[in-house]
C-alpha cells in the first residue's frame, strides 16, 4: 500500500462519520519510542506513554471508536472511527458505506486553510476552519496529552515529541480497510522499507 504524498481532499468536514487511517510522526523523525528487532516493536517507556495516550482517546469522546493501531520507533499509525456524526454511522460489523474520495491528506498546521463539505453544504457554515473539525481536535489533544507526560517523566518541559503534522486517509470502503488494517499489522516486519520512516 503506497500511503506517501497526495493533495489534501478540499471541501470535506472531518467532522464526518467514518474511517480515517492516520499517521504521526516524531519530531524530526527521531526513533524515540522504541526499537524494532527480529519483525517485533519493543515500546521504551516513551511509547508506553503513548501506546496508553492513545487508548485513551475514546474516554473523551463518546462518538469515537478505535481499530488497529502500532507504534513505531518514530511513528505511529492507526484508525480512528467517527460514529454518531454528520452522517449515519458505519454499520458495527466494520462494513462500512462508499465513500466519494479515497485521500491522503498532510495537515501542515491547525492554520490550515479552511475547508467545506458540499455534501452538507446545508447543515455546515459555508467555510469550515480545519482546525475545528473533529478530527483534528482528537490529533491535537492526543499529541498535547502524550507530550505533556513525556515531557513531565523525562524532566524535559517544552521539548517537541511530535511532528507538526499529521497524515491522514479517508478509507472508502471495506476493502480499503482490510488494506489499511494489514498495512498496521505488518509494519513492524516492514520496517526497513517504510515509507514513513523517511518522511518529511
Amino acid at each position: 500500500m503506497k500511503r506517501k504524498n497526495s493533495l489534501r481532499l478540499e471541501n470535506y468536514n472531518y467532522s464526518n462519520s467514518g474511517a480515517y487511517f492516520i499517521t504521526i510522526c516524531s519530531y524530526k523523525r527521531k526513533e524515540i519510542f522504541g526499537e524494532i528487532e527480529n519483525g517485533l516493536m519493543h515500546l521504551n517507556n516513551v511509547g508506553k506513554i503513548i501506546q496508553t495516550s492513545w487508548y485513551q482517546i475514546p474516554e473523551n469522546y463518546d462518538n469515537i471508536k478505535l481499530d488497529d493501531f502500532v507504534i513505531m520507533p518514530n511513528h505511529i499509525h492507526g484508525i480512528i472511527w467517527i460514529v454518531g456524526a454528520i452522517h449515519e454511522s458505519p454499520e458495527t460489523n466494520h462494513k462500512i458505506r462508499q465513500m466519494p474520495e479515497i485521500n491522503h491528506t498532510i495537515h501542515e498546521s491547525p492554520e490550515d486553510d479552511p475547508s467545506q463539505n458540499n455534501r452538507v453544504i446545508r447543515e455546515l457554515p459555508l467555510r469550515i476552519e480545519r482546525r475545528k473539525m473533529l478530527l483534528s481536535k482528537i490529533i491535537g489533544r492526543f499529541k498535547m496529552n502524550s507530550s505533556k507526560l513525556i515531557n513531565n517523566i523525562c524532566n524535559s518541559k517544552g521539548a517537541h515529541v511530535w511532528q507538526r503534522s499529521y497524515y491522514d486517509h479517508i478509507i472508502r470502503n471495506e476493502e480499503d480497510l482490510n488494506n489499511t488494517k494489514q498495512y498496521i499489522q505488518n509494519n513492524p516486519l516492514n520496517w526497513e522499507t517504510d515509507e514513513y520512516s523517511c518522511l518529511g
